[in-house]
C-alpha cells in the first residue's frame, strides 16, 4: 500500500472503501469532533475554508470542513465547465 502515500490526492475515491482507510478516517474526525480545533491551525490547514468558517458559511467541525474541502473542488469544476463563469462560483 506505499502507492497510497505516494498517489495523488484526488486518487483517495479509489480506496475510501478499504477497511483500513475508513477506519483512519473514522478515527481522525472521532479525535478532531472531541476537541476545538484551533482557528490558527484551520487557517494553515484550510485556507480556502477559513474566511468561510469565519462568515458562518462553513461549520468549523470535521465533518463539515471535509464536505466544504471536496465541494472546494467541485466548485473548481464547475466553474471551469460553466459558460457563464459567474454563475458557476456559486453552483454548490
Amino acid at each position: 500500500m506505499i502507492d497510497l502515500h505516494y498517489s495523488l490526492s484526488d486518487r483517495i475515491r479509489y480506496y475510501w472503501h478499504e477497511a483500513r482507510i475508513s477506519a483512519a478516517i473514522d478515527k481522525l474526525v472521532a479525535n478532531l469532533s472531541g476537541v476545538a480545533i484551533p482557528l490558527g491551525m484551520l487557517s494553515q490547514y484550510f485556507p480556502l475554508q477559513f474566511p468561510r468558517l469565519m462568515a458562518g458559511v462553513c461549520a468549523g467541525d470535521p465533518h463539515s470542513l471535509i464536505i466544504d474541502k471536496i465541494q472546494e473542488v467541485l466548485r473548481a469544476y464547475a466553474y471551469g465547465g460553466n459558460e457563464r463563469q459567474d454563475e458557476a462560483v456559486n453552483v454548490l
